[in-house]
């Protein structure tokens, strides 16, 4: 078994080079320009009218070279992010269940198509999934000490200078930890959320010496911009294209007034926002619309990649995920065992996209929780069908039809911004 995952991790490594060699000269798409051509620190405003967590663009300016590209250094690096997440996955599978999980964890992760693709570029997508993953193999450790505290609350402290919207995973992390029987003295949750609070007001501090605005980022304000755009427009191209065009015309510390004037019209309409939040569930649930409409067409990222390559590629983006979930969910639901608190931080990530700004390309980060419940549900139901067969051909049958289900929808196009 451990030379067949030892193989596994091999293979996988194999096939993100030859995503990241194979697929052609690939060009930068939306905000990712922005990530591979950083900011000069002398610009007094920051680029596209955000100010955005710091650790990505810091990674971005020390990958440049000489001659001031470093993209291919950058595509390295988070292609490495992405291998050492599945990694990782591969080893919190070997705490939770052995052997058999830790293999069939690293599989499921390592053949999803939109990690593959994603790996490829740049956003903040693959270090959210990397730092989720150390958090819940910390969550696997029995007997978690004060050490792992300060550990697992200098992770959230990354996770939130990597993307603001890992805020929502740290207080589930706080509660999962609390609720796995480890100590919860004051000076362990201080541990755990103190770092976070820390940077929070660094962030912010920084911003209001630099920009005028004592806030760690300004990316939460456009969020809610789109949100409310999108449920009186009911398209999101076009909610998109309008907020770009409003935060456009405004001076960046008029950012966080609008995104909060967004938000108090929202909630003057509850059934309309329902109705976009139930939306976008469907389409962070979904088959994927962000390779499939913002990287795959030719005249996108791959201008050079093969129609027969691009076709292959493209039907499995609109089926693996769905798959994944309905696994999750069948084998749940089958096993009647509610998710373990590793899974918590992943799946967290999933909640800011549904409530605010849906991406399919944010659930990478939650892609390695979901594969080690795939794997752990799927060995569980397989052994529990030795004795009641009709167990795991319930499952079978509910995976493939919520899989159909969830195929069926395909949701809003997104728009050729990222």
């Amino acid at each position: 078994m451990t030379i067949a995952l030892i193989a596994v991790l091999c293979l996988t490594v194999g096939i993100q080079f030859l995503a990241l060699l194979g697929m052609g000269p690939r060009r930068a798409i939306g905000d990712e320009g922005s990530y591979i051509r950083p900011q000069d620190p002398s610009e007094a405003r920051p680029p596209q009218s955000f100010i955005r967590p710091p650790v990505l663009p810091a990674i971005a300016a020390l990958c440049q070279g000489p001659n001031g590209s470093g993209e291919r250094r950058l595509r390295l690096l988070m292609a490495l992010a992405s291998l050492l997440t599945v990694l990782l996955t591969a080893l919190s599978g070997w705490c939770l269940g052995g052997a058999t999980v830790a293999l069939l964890a690293a599989a499921i992760l390592a053949a999803q198509p939109e990690r593959i693709v994603l790996a490829c570029h740049v956003w903040p997508d693959a270090l959210l999934g990397l730092i989720a993953t150390l958090l819940g193999l910390v969550s696997l450790q029995a007997n978690a000490s004060l050490a792992l505290a300060i550990v697992a609350g200098a992770l959230c402290a990354v996770g939130t200078m990597t993307r603001i919207d890992f805020l929502v995973a740290v207080p589930f992390f706080v509660a999962g930890w609390l609720m796995s029987g480890n100590d919860a003295t004051v000076a362990v949750v201080a541990c755990l959320a103190g770092p976070t609070v820390v940077v929070l007001v660094a962030m912010s501090m920084r911003n209001a010496r630099r920009y005028g605005i004592f806030l760690p980022d300004t990316t939460w304000a456009f969020n809610l911009t789109v949100m409310d755009a999108e449920r009186e427009l009911e398209d999101v191209p076009q909610s998109i294209a309008r907020s770009f065009a409003t935060w456009s015309e405004k001076p960046l510390k008029e950012g966080p007034r609008l995104g909060l004037a967004s938000l108090s019209r929202s909630l003057t309409s509850p059934g309309s926002l329902l109705a976009s939040v139930g939306h976008r569930l469907r389409v962070m649930l979904g088959p994927d619309t962000f390779v499939r409409e913002n990287l795959l067409p030719k005249h996108r990222a791959y201008p050079e990649l093969g129609e027969r390559a691009r076709a292959l590629l493209d039907r499995a983006l609109v089926l693996a995920f769905p798959a994944l979930v309905a696994v999750v969910i069948a084998t749940t639901i089958g096993s009647s065992r509610a998710p373990g608190s590793f899974a918590l931080p992943g799946l967290a990530l999933l909640l800011a996209p549904v409530l605010f700004f849906a991406r399919t390309r944010f659930r990478l980060a939650a892609m390695p929780a979901l594969s080690l419940l795939a794997a752990d549900g799927l060995i569980r139901i397989g052994t529990t069908s030795w004795s009641e067969p009709r167990v795991g051909i319930s499952c079978l049958v509910g995976a493939a039809a919520l899989t159909w289900l969830m195929t069926r929808y395909r949701g809003s196009k997104e728009s050729r911004s990222s």
